[in-house]
């Protein structure tokens, strides 16, 4: 006996796996796009088919932007998931979860570039890895190629920028709240 696909047995419906908290497809492609920036302005005398990507250069820093508006977004998003699950966003255990997501890392970082610079393998200005350690690097870095004795620690000051906004976006919420609460009283 032949079966019609009206006689098939029906399977069930298959729900849709969850996906991870905070990951957003469609934000690959704008990473791939902010990596490419960041290369470009990193990478001065690369060429590509025989072509200079040095006027580029200044293009690339948009790169950086980027990054920084896809974190914007990913915080955002997991603020108001989880304020959309639990009926609140807990801002204590937000903090928790960014200082142990970074700092042991860039601690354990700090710990072994201090360790070089003390036994002369190194030699920085330790005023760039104090900014480093306190989160102020972007305060200090000069930005550039040449400054080579912040060069060991001269990118923590995008990990700067972006404790500054986790700051920023706190009081933001806080005064959410407490708007919030005085409205709803």
């Amino acid at each position: 006996m032949l079966r019609t696909p009206m006689s098939a047995p029906a399977r069930p419906k298959e729900r849709p796996t969850p996906r991870k908290s905070g990951y957003i497809p469609s934000l690959d492609g704008w990473r791939a796009i902010a990596i490419l920036g960041v290369m470009l302005v990193h990478e001065v005398r690369g060429t590509l088919a025989g072509h200079s990507l040095a006027p580029y250069q200044d293009i690339g820093g948009y790169g950086v932007d980027l990054f920084f508006a896809i974190s914007g977004i990913l915080i955002t998003t997991r603020i108001l998931e989880e304020e959309s699950i639990c009926g609140f966003f807990d801002i204590k255990k937000f903090y928790i979860r960014r200082f142990f997501r970074i700092q042991p890392a860039a601690w354990l970082y700090l710990a072994v570039i201090a360790c070089l610079t003390a036994a002369g393998f190194l030699h920085i200005y330790w005023r760039h890895w104090f900014g480093a350690l306190g989160m102020y690097e972007n305060f200090i870095y000069e930005g550039t190629q040449n400054d080579y004795h912040g060069f060991f620690v001269g990118h923590f000051w995008s990990l700067a920028v972006e404790e500054h906004f986790y700051i920023l976006l706190s009081v933001f919420l806080l005064r959410r709240l407490c708007t919030s609460s005085a409205t709803s009283a």
